[in-house]
């Protein structure tokens, strides 16, 4: 299985045989961090979206997509495209509930979605309507390096 991860961190370096990478960060995040805050949504929503195209023409290679926040747009091309890849959705951050309609049908087009607290599956399960059972729990572990 050919697989397709897109992070904004990689844990693990290097990443096994036929596990290919894209930073969502130098896609997304370092290009609308640039603009004004009046503007700065608009621009993170646009290279999201620009970030979900890119996604799509990388996916044709690849089995499967492993998609971190800035990834929500390309389970919505794959659910309206009929593509046959499964997506998993990781590193899930979903701030705006007005985005809700898009976060359902990205949800529905993903096998699983991954968050690491009990309480962000909750939250996210009533907020958005999605199934528990869609959620997977994936514990957030520190390492006591990371405070030093």
């Amino acid at each position: 299985m050919k697989l397709l991860v897109s992070r904004t961190l990689t844990f693990q370096d290097p990443w096994p045989d036929g596990v290919d990478t894209v930073d969502e960060v130098g896609s997304v995040h370092l290009k609308y961090n640039n603009f004004p805050l009046s503007v700065r949504g608009l621009a993170q929503r646009s290279y999201e979206f620009l970030f979900g195209l890119k996604l799509l023409w990388l996916s044709r290679r690849y089995d499967a997509i492993a998609v971190g926040r800035y990834g929500i747009w390309f389970p919505v091309f794959k659910h309206f495209l009929g593509l046959r890849q499964r997506v998993v959705m990781m590193d899930i951050e979903w701030k705006n509930p007005m985005r809700g309609r898009i976060v359902r049908i990205a949800s529905r087009a993903s096998v699983a979605l991954c968050c690491f607290t009990r309480g962000e599956i909750e939250r996210y399960s009533r907020s958005y309507g999605i199934p528990r059972e869609k959620f997977a729990f994936l514990p957030c572990a520190f390492q006591r390096g990371d405070f030093l």
